[in-house]
């Protein structure tokens, strides 16, 4: 316990917030593996009374970073440093890009980064199941879009990126996908209606299939052309015939 304690002596108390200073230094420990998830921290009141602040501070502090994710009050058992799952990056992404009022031209343009190399990295990791997944999410994008479907069609199309993501078998991109995905699926949505008729035939199915033939450059070419059939249809373009 107090060998965990004396890795707080060097914070800086002298500025406010205090408890957000605190929360910092923790969570600085916790990133660079010297609190590992399973450790128990000091009670709050030990805590306190080795860095000279109140308990209030103390308990301020570790609320911050239980809503992080990063530790779990127990009550009648202490507070513990906890393993960091995806979704807490998945949530943070989420939350960031609603509050912030992001664009549909700073998801587009994101897209168009991240997914062609996400595609390639799935073609080159993808398992049996991670395929067998992709087919039936292909086939159901086509088949509810072919039925007028909206929702199921949105619901679908967004799980096909998640799960290429999965595929990838890169945690931090298969996390940051997720956060986008209830942006994706609304976005998805609202714009189906100005879809052409066989899009969604036409710009996922290729996709699958270099990811099902483990072709890395074709699965990065068929996920650009995706994403630009995506911008055409998404975003405003400067012709003034097109359909918005």
């Amino acid at each position: 316990m107090n060998k965990i304690a004396d890795l707080f002596q060097d914070i800086d108390v002298s500025r406010a917030p205090l408890h957000e200073r605190i929360a910092a230094k923790l969570q600085q420990l916790i990133a660079d593996n010297r609190l590992t998830a399973g450790s128990q921290l000091p009670s709050e009141r030990e805590l306190a009374a080795a860095l000279g602040v109140s308990r209030v501070t103390m308990h301020q502090a570790m609320l911050v970073l239980a809503q992080r994710g990063l530790v779990q009050i127990k009550a009648g058992s202490g507070i513990f440093v906890t393993d960091l799952p995806p979704s807490i990056v998945a949530d943070s992404i989420e939350r960031y890009y609603t509050f912030n009022s992001g664009s549909h031209e700073d998801l587009v343009t994101f897209r168009e980064i991240l997914e062609p190399e996400t595609a390639a990295l799935a073609a080159r990791n993808a398992t049996t199941d991670d395929i067998a997944a992709l087919r039936e999410l292909v086939e159901e994008i086509e088949q509810s879009f072919a039925r007028g479907d909206v929702d199921a069609t949105a619901a679908a199309d967004s799980a096909f990126h998640e799960a290429l993501a999965a595929a990838s078998h890169n945690q931090l991109i298969a996390a940051v996908v997720t956060g986008l995905h209830k942006v994706m699926q609304n976005t998805i949505k609202a714009q189906i209606a100005a879809y052409d008729p066989d899009w969604g035939i036409r710009t996922h199915r290729p996709v699958y299939e270099a990811i099902a033939a483990h072709d890395p450059e074709q699965a990065r070419q068929a996920m650009r052309l995706h994403m630009q059939t995506t911008r055409t249809q998404i975003l405003p373009q400067p012709n003034p015939t097109h359909r918005s």
